[in-house]
């Protein structure tokens, strides 16, 4: 009867610190300066004319693996239409 009460609180004290990680990690992400400067004056950006062909991005017979394991996405396809 007393194991249990002691086992859960380990199990949240465990389930804390890699939160309070995690968060740290995020927290020091967020505080970085971009690497890049944003511009003085931007500038604006014409709009994308969606029925113009060839607006689109292909992803065709791409294929991805770790370094040290075999292939996670093999000959993977995709289309993305503009709009």
């Amino acid at each position: 009867r007393l194991y249990d009460p002691i086992d859960r609180l380990g199990q949240f004290l465990n389930a804390y610190q890699s939160a309070a990680a995690s968060l740290e990690k995020v927290a020091g992400l967020l505080a970085q300066e971009p690497g890049v400067p944003e511009p003085a004056v931007p500038r604006e950006l014409p709009a994308a004319r969606a029925e113009l062909p060839g607006r689109q991005v292909d992803f065709d017979d791409v294929s991805f693996s770790y370094r040290t394991g075999g292939e996670v996405l093999p000959r993977f396809g995709l289309r993305l239409e503009a709009g």
